[in-house]
């Protein structure tokens, strides 16, 4: 899940599916890496940009160093990091993302460039939805394929990359049990099967047991469903204004092909 949170990320485009990105195509070649894919349709909550994923046999800060210094020879600005493992650049009124993510030992780091005409800053965009006193209404986005939502939930982010899977992210005021149950329900009933590793009745015992948090895991044909379901950190911003301890659900779709470690043919 934890790399899951990098597509979270990464976001939309302004220009033509098959129309390259200039900022992407012009940068220069990393030393020791190949190319997953490139130049690729991103979204989130309605933002659009391109990116381009590649794997590299360098170290992460020298892949870092690298970017830093041929950005600044092309009149980027490193402006800080949007999180610790995402550099943020800006050219005039263009915005580029370098994200370096590290994987085990002997293991490629697997590096997306993220070229957007807005900045991505997306916990102050998404500020106005998350866990007020009153549950705020849908953020902009747009919902899972085949599924029915948890009735009552709130949308708070949509996130999408072209033949690279989706993340939804939703507020709601049930908890976690509740929901795994609706879930549970109203995917078997549409055809999805839950995966056998988590339906045997010691698994299922021990996840029934934890009462703060659900992880359900499906499949249908080539689709996968990976359902988060967990009550908000106690530290999360606007927590403690919220009226009841609410609960976040994360569905994942389809995004596990990202992570294969194989090279797109």
């Amino acid at each position: 899940m934890k790399k899951a949170i990098l597509v979270i990320l990464f976001i939309f485009c302004l220009s033509p599916l098959w129309a390259m990105d200039a900022d992407l195509w012009q940068l220069p070649h990393l030393p020791q890496s190949q190319v997953v894919w490139e130049d690729r349709m991103i979204e989130i909550n309605q933002i659009r940009g391109r990116a381009t994923h590649l794997r590299c046999g360098l170290k992460a800060q020298e892949i870092l160093n690298f970017y830093k210094g041929a950005l600044d020879k092309m009149g980027w600005e490193f402006v800080g990091n949007l999180a610790d493992i995402i550099s943020t650049f800006k050219k005039e009124q263009r915005f580029l993302y370098v994200a370096i993510q590290e994987n085990a030992k002997g293991m490629p780091c697997d590096v997306y460039l993220v070229s957007s005409p807005v900045s991505l800053a997306i916990c102050r965009s998404l500020e106005p939805y998350f866990l007020k006193e009153e549950i705020a209404q849908d953020a902009p986005g747009r919902e899972p394929a085949d599924m029915a939502r948890y009735p009552g939930s709130k949308r708070r982010l949509a996130v999408s990359a072209y033949g690279e899977g989706s993340v939804f992210v939703y507020e709601s005021e049930a908890r976690p049990k509740e929901i795994a149950e609706f879930f549970r329900k109203n995917l078997q009933m549409a055809g999805w099967q839950e995966e056998a590793i988590f339906s045997r009745p010691a698994v299922q015992n021990l996840l029934n047991s934890l009462t703060d948090q659900g992880l359900l895991i499906f499949s249908h044909g080539d689709n996968t469903l990976i359902i988060n379901i967990t009550k908000a950190p106690k530290n999360f911003p606007g927590e403690e204004k919220a009226k009841a301890k609410r609960s976040f659900i994360i569905i994942s779709r389809d995004i596990e092909k990202e992570f294969s470690g194989s090279k797109e043919e």
